[in-house]
């Protein structure tokens, strides 16, 4: 037994050894810096320009939107949020919920809305989006949403109080 615990402690403490230590991070100044993204998170439809999506997105991110097929890469990225210029006329709202994580990852889970010129709401649901850290940047690393349409009435209190 006394082997055991001995090996279990070295494997402990291998492990926390390995992990990236960054004592510059501070999980406040992330979650400020997602909240701020997420106020101009419109931006992304606004115009046709990939340097949006590359400052937005790591190299080697992912989306998995609803009923669709995971999307990975900038170019791809780009080509699902501008669809040619016919995004141009959406408003969409993005309120982080929580946000937790370290040095390496931050995860946020939230809700959004999304609605037309004319203020007609065509989508409301919930996500969750994996932030690291690229160029000394956040940026988004994975995003995963989904509808609430089926299931809701649309809006509820819980969303955008």
């Amino acid at each position: 037994m006394k082997n055991f615990s001995r090996f279990y402690f070295l494997i402990l403490t291998i492990l926390f050894s390995c992990e990236p230590q960054n004592k510059d991070f501070k999980l406040e100044d992330v979650k400020a810096f997602i909240n701020r993204s997420n106020k101009i998170y419109n931006e992304r439809y606004l115009v046709n320009d990939i340097n949006i999506i590359n400052q937005k997105y790591c190299k080697d991110a992912c989306i998995m939107p609803t009923k669709s097929p995971k999307i990975c890469g900038t170019p791809g990225i780009s080509v699902h949020y501008f669809n040619d210029g016919k995004n141009h006329d959406l408003n969409i709202e993005v309120v982080a919920k929580n946000i937790y994580g370290g040095p390496v990852y931050v995860n946020e889970e939230g809700v959004y809305k999304i609605d037309d010129k004319n203020g007609k709401t065509l989508d409301v649901g919930k996500f969750i989006a994996i932030w690291k850290q690229e160029n000394k940047s956040w940026k988004l690393y994975r995003e995963i949403w989904n509808t609430d349409i089926d299931s809701t009435n649309l809006l509820s209190s819980y969303y955008f109080e």
